[in-house]
């Protein structure tokens, strides 16, 4: 039987599934400090920002997947970009606080999507 949307699924369940790179983030391997100079990076591979229902964005990376408020989708957006912000710099982009954008960064922290440090 034939599906037209076989590639498209296929595609799907692989940005689901694929696991990130390992990178540390020593000292902050359980929570992000809400320093505005805080590096961050994106070290998942294959991450898709979907922002469907327009009161949420959900980030799927590393085989998992987590719900924020629409808020952060610009934040997120630059993370997915690959390349290193720093934690000032998102929390612009989202209009928050740099306290609010370590929370969004703590959570893929614990998830192992995103790799942190003073310097990177």
């Amino acid at each position: 039987m034939e599906s037209p949307d076989l590639i498209t699924r296929f595609a799907a369940s692989r940005d689901s599934t694929e696991r990130a790179r390992l990178a540390p983030s020593l000292p902050y391997i359980t929570a992000a400090p809400p320093n505005p100079d805080l590096r961050v990076r994106l070290v998942a591979t294959r991450s898709v920002l979907d922002s469907g229902d327009g009161a949420t964005v959900r980030l799927i990376a590393g085989g998992e997947e987590w719900a924020f408020a629409a808020k952060a989708e610009p934040m997120l957006a630059l993370l997915l970009e690959g390349a290193v912000h720093r934690l000032a710099d998102l929390a612009q982009a989202a209009g928050i606080t740099p306290a609010q954008a370590a929370g969004v960064v703590t959570e893929l922290i614990e998830g192992q999507v995103v790799a942190i440090g003073a310097g990177q």
